[in-house]
């Protein structure tokens, strides 16, 4: 069976993908001053040196990854699918008005899609009606306006 996950928020994905790249900053920054420090590459400054190199492609690809959720993540609820409301004892999280939840903004192409599939609806639900009421007709031709008419 397979796990569900939560969506991430961008919040989320942003505050990682800037902490891999401070990490992988501060990483190289030891590695490059050990160097300046020895004067020659010992193995200890290479290996803060390839961490950090290391983490500033696990940032790059973790970007690449996270532009992707971005990209489609609601702007209201920032991809969570639930917003807080009320503060203190009040404070309750209720279900995202614009994605309904999900967490994903929809594209324009699934937007129009489920617009037309209501209208459909709806119209259907209209000629339902409409025949609903012909068949009452034909069942009772005179209407009820004409017996109230013709009753004395």
């Amino acid at each position: 069976m397979r796990k569900l996950l939560k969506p991430r928020s961008t919040i989320a994905i942003y505050t990682m993908q800037y902490s891999l790249i401070v990490i992988a900053s501060i990483f190289f920054i030891i590695g490059i001053m050990r160097v300046k420090s020895t004067e020659t590459m010992d193995v200890v400054s290479l290996v803060w040196l390839l961490s950090g190199a290391f983490l500033y492609v696990a940032s790059y690809i973790y970007a690449k990854k996270g532009v992707k959720i971005i990209k489609s993540a609601c702007p209201y609820c920032y991809g969570t699918g639930y917003i807080d409301m009320g503060t203190g004892k009040n404070k309750r999280q209720e279900t995202c008005p614009v994605c309904h939840g999900t967490g994903k903004m929809l594209d324009k192409a699934t937007i129009e899609l489920e617009k037309e599939k209501e209208r459909i609806q709806k119209e259907e639900k209209e000629k339902e009606r409409i025949q609903k009421e012909e068949k009452e007709k034909l069942q009772n031709p005179v209407t009820k306006e004409e017996q109230q008419n013709n009753s004395p």
